[in-house]
């Protein structure tokens, strides 16, 4: 946590992708993210609340999130915050485990 509270921005440029923890962490620790659209990153990424997803090699796009969110610290404050939230309340072990149980007690 201590390494992603120095971060503006985070970002995760994958062609391919699962749920990636690192922007799951970046995202707990408040920090707003920008995002290729694959894998589980939509499933992570809410787009403009929680972050951006931008199409694979789409290099201008990227540059322009990034460039919207340091040029915007009231913008960036906003998502990292909403970010934080989100995985709190939908990516927390607690929540995990509630899913497993769920799934196992059907």
């Amino acid at each position: 946590p201590e390494v992603y509270q120095l971060f503006d921005v985070f970002l995760l440029t994958s062609f391919s992708e699962g749920i990636s923890v690192t922007l799951l962490e970046a995202m707990d620790s408040g920090v707003p993210a920008v995002v290729t659209d694959v894998g589980g990153n939509g499933e992570v990424v809410v787009e403009g609340e929680t972050g951006y997803l931008v199409p694979v090699d789409e290099d201008i796009q990227m540059a322009q999130k990034i460039c919207k969110l340091i040029n915007d610290q009231n913008l960036s404050a906003r998502i990292g915050l909403a970010a934080q939230q989100r995985v709190a309340r939908e990516f927390s072990v607690q929540r995990m485990m509630d899913a497993y149980c769920s799934l196992y007690t059907g």
